[in-house]
């Protein structure tokens, strides 16, 4: 059964750390700011806001905050212990600009699947990574959630909060602002050379990670720990602290008992995953003869993720197994506005047109349904024929690079992109005793290329030799991790625990 009560599921107001608010408008502030922040300011649009920082020369975090864009100006949404800091230094740089900066009322946080839907002016946002707004005006409906509970969620996700998960005077590549408030591609901002050599290079030292273990108290032998937050949540001990790089692998076991997870750690459902569990259900409470009860959730379901066909069809059908039949039109109606193609919106349609006694727009109704049904099998038709196309394209490039890569191998046998390249090719068609041949070159001649050791283990799993694979996949993990590259790291990491 699902807990209705959690967060994920319901509407609800956060105690706001970003409690002061700056305004700053003028012709020039929009480009002004994209010059002093880290954040693609170009990017957002009216009635959106998104999570920004200021650096100092040496790529630490002077301050962070929300922006929030409106027609004429911008909102920066503070905490009040650096709202003096944040208009100094905003104001220091102002030479011959038309940017006036000044105060404003302070914005209230709403959290839920309803936030896009208040009459009241919202600005769209993200909070732990769920949905959210910023609103002046106080919205109905929202019950304020526990700080604890709060907590929890802002550890999990590693969200930027003053002196919980995030202080000023950190490096921006060790903290997950890194993540959420920075754009490398924008163009300069004050301490961006320092960030983006770090970036580029082999990324952070430390970087926030949770350690998860059944244990409220751990201790890893030759790992000095000192998790600054320990806490339970959802029957596990969770443990918020600043690992180093070769232990950033999702799922690595550390001990028996400590497993790392990589932020966000909160497995957050998204809209459509959340829409499928209620809409489940409603389909099981429907079946207890619980009709109300079934509607309720479906509704909610269709307030979660307004785009999910199945809810709008399932209420209908179950209103016109009721009698009512007008209201199960309207919702094939609304099926219909998300997925125009539907056949059984049409065909329900005229189904209960013709109990209504309504004959002509029951045909009418039956018409469209089929030639809904012959665009439906049209577009498939088409469909499976471009994916045909494609796996040729595809085909046809391998045997390319093949040619490419023997060429390359004529002159120096020990090339390793053209054994690693080759070694894929014999990997996708199945030829496996020559695709280890080569990529055990690439690993002979540089035990550092980390994405080797990714198809070296597949090979092995392909070979049914589990035990190759898996040795091969600890010490694929170990170079990559202490390489800085993660994307192998973690799915060697994957590929281990399935095993």
């Amino acid at each position: 059964m699902i807990n209705f009560e959690s967060p994920l599921f319901r509407n609800f107001k956060v105690n706001n750390s970003f409690n002061k608010t700056l305004i700053l408008s003028g012709s020039d502030a929009q480009d002004y700011l994209q010059r002093q922040l880290t954040s693609d300011i170009h990017s957002l649009r009216v009635g959106e806001s998104q999570l920004s920082a200021r650096l100092d020369k040496s790529g630490r975090v002077h301050s962070f905050f929300y922006l929030l864009k409106d027609e004429k100006s911008f909102y920066l949404l503070v905490n009040d212990s650096l709202e003096n800091e944040i208009r100094d230094e905003l104001e220091k740089f102002l030479f011959a600009e038309d940017v006036i900066v000044s105060s404003a009322d302070p914005f209230n946080l709403y959290v839920g699947p309803s936030v896009q839907k208040s009459d009241s002016k919202v600005y769209s946002s993200l909070w732990c990574d769920m949905d959210a707004c910023f609103s002046q005006d106080k919205l109905s409906d929202y019950d304020q959630l526990q700080e604890s509970e709060c907590d929890k969620f802002i550890y999990l996700t590693g969200w930027p909060i003053l002196n919980k998960t995030q202080k000023v005077g950190e490096l921006i590549n060790n903290t997950r602002l890194n993540e959420l408030a920075v754009s490398y591609s924008k163009g300069c901002f004050l301490g961006q050379e320092t960030a983006a050599k770090i970036e580029t290079r082999r990324g952070a030292a430390k970087f926030p990670a949770i350690l998860c273990s059944s244990e409220k108290n751990i201790e890893v032998s030759n790992l000095n720990l000192n998790p600054s937050v320990s806490f339970e949540y959802d029957n596990k001990f969770y443990h918020y602290v600043n690992l180093a790089r070769e232990f950033r692998v999702e799922k690595k076991k550390i001990s028996e008992n400590v497993t790392v997870k990589l932020l966000p750690a909160l497995n957050l459902l998204d809209k459509r995953e959340r829409a499928e569990e209620i809409f489940h259900e409603a389909i099981s409470e429907f079946h207890n003869e619980k009709i109300d009860q079934a509607l309720k959730l479906l509704d909610l379901s269709i307030e979660i993720d307004p785009g999910y066909s199945d809810a709008y069809e399932t209420k209908g059908v179950i209103l016109g197994q009721v009698g009512e039949f007008e209201k199960a039109i309207e919702e094939m109606d609304e099926l219909l506005s998300v997925d125009p193609d539907s056949v059984m919106a049409h065909t329900n349609k005229s189904l209960y047109l013709m109990k209504m006694g309504k004959i002509e727009e029951a045909e009418e109704e039956k018409s469209l349904a089929t030639l809904a049904s012959f665009k439906k099998l049209g577009s498939e038709s088409k469909k499976k024929k471009e994916l045909e196309e494609a796996q040729k394209q595809k085909e046809a490039d391998l045997k390319r690079k093949k040619e490419m890569f023997i060429q390359v191998l004529e002159l120096d046998a020990d090339d390793e992109l053209a054994n690693y390249g080759i070694a894929d090719y014999y990997y996708y068609y199945e030829e496996y005793e020559k695709a280890l041949t080569h990529v055990s070159k690439v690993v002979d001649n540089n035990e550092k290329y980390s994405v080797a050791y990714v198809l070296m283990g597949k090979i092995y799993e392909k070979q049914d030799d589990k035990q190759r694979a898996k040795s091969v996949y600890q010490k694929g993990i170990e170079i990559a991790s202490k390489n800085g590259d993660m994307m192998p790291a973690n799915e060697m990491q994957e590929r281990l625990n399935s095993l």
